[in-house]
């Protein structure tokens, strides 16, 4: 079965972190795509990465001291689901909730365009 690696990375915003996990785990998937969560904890004191693995068992936790900020926790995160061989990477914002249909729509834009292909969603503030 195909793998969706999601990756993300956190510092200090717990009930951020966890609505956006909430509603990735909401998303509608096709049946042949499994997720699995890559986790950059960049020095959380807050209790963030014991939040997130109530809605994510499975996390893939990487920890690091706080001086990854953003860019660095992305990358440590990316190399974690490049590691396990996903077949599929979603980049996503730790503020960021996802509707429900959004996974399932990118995988049909992507049966459209192709497997080799980078998708940009859109974002909109509540």
């Amino acid at each position: 079965m195909p793998v969706l690696g999601i990756v993300l990375t956190c510092f200090n915003r717990c009930d951020t972190t966890e609505q956006a996990l909430v509603c990735l785990r909401a998303c509608e998937l096709p049946r042949a795509i499994s997720l699995r969560v890559f986790l950059t904890d960049d020095g959380c004191t807050d209790g963030t990465v014991e939040t997130a693995l109530t809605v994510f068992p499975d996390l893939v936790v990487s920890r690091a001291n706080g001086d990854l900020f953003w860019g660095g926790g992305m990358r440590l995160s990316m190399e974690k689901a490049m590691a396990e061989n996903v077949d599929y990477l979603l980049w996503l914002n730790d503020d960021v909730a996802l509707r429900k249909d959004a996974l399932s729509n990118a995988f049909a834009l992507l049966e459209r365009v192709g497997d080799n292909s980078i998708l940009v969603g859109t974002t909109r503030a509540s």
